[in-house]
């Protein structure tokens, strides 16, 4: 096992949980973990590349983890924006209706 290796799988565990947690939409468990996923990234990115070759395969997983992990906040990201939307259309309706004269 390399000196690497408790690192890359707790990366994981880490992406794993954010993923689990985005699909379910607790955003707030995604952003509570964020933090540690970031502090993980840097210290592997501070690593010698050489040195990760042996878990090639993990890091493979770990990348397409985190590619679903954006996709899906992404996607979670336009479903807010179009429920905000669709409430300032409302908001403004009731607006109008209320505003309107009365005979």
């Amino acid at each position: 096992m390399s000196v690497h290796q408790p690192i890359l799988d707790e990366l994981e565990a880490s992406l794993i949980e954010q993923l689990t947690l985005a699909r379910k939409g607790e955003l707030r468990g995604v952003e509570d973990l964020a933090g540690r996923t970031q502090e993980l990234i840097g210290q592997i990115s501070s690593m010698n590349p050489a040195a990760l070759i042996e878990q090639h395969s993990q890091c493979e997983r770990i990348r397409e983890l985190y590619r679903q992990l954006t996709l899906g906040l992404a996607g979670r990201r336009q479903e807010v924006a179009d429920q905000l939307g669709a409430m300032r259309k409302g908001k403004g309706a009731i607006g109008a209706y209320r505003n309107r004269p009365t005979r």
